[in-house]
């Protein structure tokens, strides 16, 4: 166990509870760590191993308010899209870098890769961020648009929770349907984009970060439990800005090569 394997446990338990306030999800928090040790791909599907891992942890807690024919309609193309958006991943991973610099004594690299995943998470964090924007709504006749294009998103960078929101948020649900069927879909992506990382990107192997997997895991179920428990389900501005701009911060070492 190395000293950055328990920072980014920490950072899961943190961030899992974090949810809470800041209105952002774990991958998007977690991601951004994951990019302080990884590059890009592996950061992405280790990301994704230990949010899937927290979903089928909700999925058991929610399933018995699943609306089936919702989930069925909106994440059967988000299977698809996902499914695209790793081949993407795995596409970009194979450009070359576009330029190279030293600073620091050290030498930095700008690569397609990096310049898309820091846009994309720049686009859902301010998406999350800016109010007017949270509360944006897709007509309900996109859904089948709209799993698609969140089921892209979620397999090229992990984001696929606000764009998910706004096209499942014109349907009228519950509260607790609105949850439990987001939690489905979510899981549906995951497992499609996990099983082509698996397949495609042979740096990502769970022998390699099996005890980070682990320790990321136990930290993000245990911060949604005393997160559920302690925390007020509301979005604190203070909470919500800090994180907002350290992924902005992130987002912008990754695009310029430091990361």
């Amino acid at each position: 166990m190395t000293a950055g394997d328990v920072l980014l446990a920490l950072v899961a338990f943190a961030a899992s509870m974090l949810t809470f306030f800041s209105g952002f999800g774990l991958g998007t928090l977690l991601l951004a760590f994951m990019l302080l040790y990884f590059p890009p791909e592996i950061a992405i599907g280790i990301t994704a191993i230990v949010h899937l891992v927290n979903n089928i942890f909700k999925y058991l807690l929610t399933r018995n308010h699943i609306d089936t024919r919702l989930m069925l309609t909106f994440g059967l193309p988000a299977i698809v899209g996902a499914l695209l958006g790793a081949y993407m991943l795995q596409y970009l991973n194979e450009i070359k870098p576009i330029y190279q610099y030293e600073w620091a004594g050290k030498l930095h690299f700008i690569t397609v890769i990096k310049i898309v995943v820091g846009l994309v998470m720049t686009l859902f964090v301010v998406w999350e961020w800016v109010p007017g924007l949270q509360k944006f709504q897709f007509k309900s006749n996109l859904l089948r648009i709209g799993g698609f294009f969140t089921g892209f998103f979620g397999g090229l960078s992990g984001h696929q929770g606000a764009l998910r929101s706004a096209f499942l948020s014109k349907g009228d649900l519950d509260k607790e349907t609105f949850i439990a069927t987001g939690v489905a879909i979510a899981c549906l992506i995951d497992l499609s984009r996990l099983q082509y990382y698996a397949r495609h990107f042979h740096t990502l192997t769970l022998k390699d970060h099996q005890l980070l997997i682990f320790l990321c895991i136990f930290a993000a179920i245990t911060g949604s439990i005393l997160g559920n428990l302690w925390l007020k389900k509301v979005t604190e501005k203070f909470v919500q800005n800090t994180v907002a701009i350290m992924v902005l911060i992130m987002a912008a070492l990754l695009i310029s090569g430091i990361l």
